[in-house]
């Protein structure tokens, strides 16, 4: 399971943890002492300066979780968003198209004709 890097959506990843940890097992107390392992960087930090016991359940790390970091969310974007998604000078078209389908991976409704259009608006090759 991939870290949590601020470029994923906080609840969703907080939810695929729960979802496969519920698959190992239902225990509350192991479900809180496996989080950090999807942990990166400054949620590493933040989950390492908890005070010992302070945690009564998943759900309250998560609420605290989503609470901490709620604020380096970025708004969910929509398809006509991408729009401003260019190709840059001296950028090539493979270096575009990775920019451009990570920018697309963040839509949760995504209109995937539109997105191929407004892909090649955006090239300059």
């Amino acid at each position: 399971m991939a870290a949590y890097d601020r470029t994923k959506i906080l609840k969703e990843n907080i939810l695929n943890y729960k979802t496969f940890m519920e698959l190992q097992s239902h225990s509350n107390a192991l479900m809180c002492k496996v989080f950090p392992t999807i942990l990166a960087g400054p949620a590493q930090v933040w989950f390492n300066s908890l005070e010992a016991r302070s945690i009564k359940s998943f759900m309250d790390l998560a609420n605290m979780f989503i609470s901490r970091f709620i604020a380096g969310i970025s708004a969910e974007i929509k398809t006509n968003h991408l729009e401003t998604v260019r190709q840059r000078r001296n950028e090539s078209l493979r270096e575009y198209v990775t920019r451009f389908n990570l920018k697309a991976l963040q839509i949760p409704e995504l209109d995937e004709g539109r997105d191929v259009e407004v892909m090649q608006k955006g090239t300059t090759s």
